[in-house]
């Protein structure tokens, strides 16, 4: 017994706590304590300013926001929302300063309005305006527009009235036209372009025989002259006029024309087409870009005829099968030859027959052999544009791919 007091009394120096416990009526319980009575707590916009050091009780303080004053984000009063928005000015930044960054033909969608390059003649004006806009080298539409002609015009010694004449002639005469950033070709001005003045009657004619004499507005005087005219001179005016519009200045005019649609609106057009398309297709897209397209057809003949020699006005921009089939290029007409070549090795006889996707997947792993990559979709171009094939559906509608 004696043992075991000892022990304990030794055990007990060893856990006897030095401190003191706290007293339970010290402890402070709050809302995530288990324990102590909610109407104890101290109120919630009261604080303890004892406790924070001097400077921070405003900065702690809590605001008390009445709810009445509140308003719905979405609640706006429309009277008040309209009165706001009339005096705020919306700020545009203009067509033409966007567009500034030219990259080619071929990288946008519009063209300058050939209507610019008429000459200052198709005016209502009276000809000592005309006479006095010849002297300062303003000779087409283009120059009235893009120079500032009217104070040289009156260094020159034109009078007002011509020079206000001039200026409502221009406004009525584009009044309905957009001059820049068309995305429609007009073809009737292109004509116009290329008439001179002092040949009106002879080109009269030859338009006549295209039904395009609607383009000259003949004066009495020339229309006396037209019907006095026997059959064979007006068979003389024809050739003359002819040679009169393929003359080096308005050749060169028509060939840039021609660049200018093709690479604007076709090649882009031929790109997305695989670079393959027939003629008749090229003249539909033609027609639904012309601006006047009761006259597209009367007006493509006449162009063809005075400088192409065919019935396709790109002849020279763009390579051809048989004048049948277009190319966007030389390198797309020859992977056609090539497609077309491998194509034809499967046909062992006359009765052969494959179905179409049967053939092009085979064309294409003959040609990937090879490391030559074709687009599944440019195959199947090069055999349905083929004269050495024939595509149809069969009984079963199926499409089957035989010789023609």
């Amino acid at each position: 017994m004696v043992i075991l007091k000892q022990l304990k009394k030794q055990i007990h120096q060893f856990v006897t706590p030095e401190i003191e416990p706290l007293v339970e009526e010290d402890i402070t319980f709050y809302q995530h304590h288990d324990r102590g009575d909610v109407d104890d707590l101290p109120p919630k916009n009261t604080q303890a300013k004892q406790s924070t050091p001097d400077g921070y009780d405003e900065l702690y303080t809590f605001e008390t926001i009445d709810v009445k004053t509140i308003r719905p984000l979405g609640a706006v009063d429309e009277d008040v929302a309209d009165e706001n928005l009339a005096h705020v000015t919306p700020y545009r930044l203009s067509k033409n300063a966007q567009l500034q960054l030219e990259l080619g033909g071929e990288f946008r969608s519009y063209i300058d309005s050939f209507v610019l390059n008429e000459p200052i003649h198709v005016l209502d004006i009276s000809p000592q305006a005309v006479k006095g806009l010849l002297g300062l080298d303003v000779c087409f539409i283009r120059d009235l527009i893009t120079t500032e002609w009217y104070e040289a015009a009156i260094k020159k010694g034109v009078g007002q009235g011509h020079i206000d004449e001039i200026h409502q002639a221009i406004s009525s005469y584009l009044s309905d036209k957009v001059i820049s950033h068309c995305e429609m070709v007009d073809f009737e001005s292109w004509i116009r372009s290329l008439i001179p003045e002092d040949q009106k009657s002879k080109v009269y004619l030859l338009l006549k025989e295209y039904s395009l004499g609607k383009l000259i507005p003949l004066t009495p005087a020339m229309n006396v002259e037209i019907k006095r005219m026997s059959k064979e001179d007006k068979l003389r005016c024809t050739g003359e006029a002819k040679d009169i519009l393929r003359s080096t200045d308005r050749t060169e005019l028509s060939r840039q024309n021609i660049m200018t649609i093709s690479d604007v609106f076709v090649t882009p057009w031929l790109r997305e087409r695989c670079g393959i398309a027939r003629q008749y297709e090229i003249f539909d897209r033609l027609e639904q870009i012309s601006e006047n397209p009761h006259s597209f057809r009367k007006a493509l003949s006449l162009l063809c005829d005075l400088y192409s020699g065919s019935e396709f006005l790109f002849e020279d921009v763009y390579p051809s099968l048989n004048r049948t089939v277009i190319f966007v290029d030389m390198h797309t007409f020859d992977m056609f030859i090539e497609v077309e070549k491998v194509a034809y090795t499967y046909f062992t006889s006359q009765n052969s027959l494959f179905g179409l996707t049967e053939l092009v997947t085979l064309i294409g792993r003959e040609l990937a052999v090879g490391w030559r990559s074709f687009d599944s979709c440019f195959i199947e171009k090069v055999l349905r544009n083929s004269d050495k094939f024939l595509v149809y559906k069969d009984t079963q509608h199926n499409q089957v791919v035989t010789l023609s």
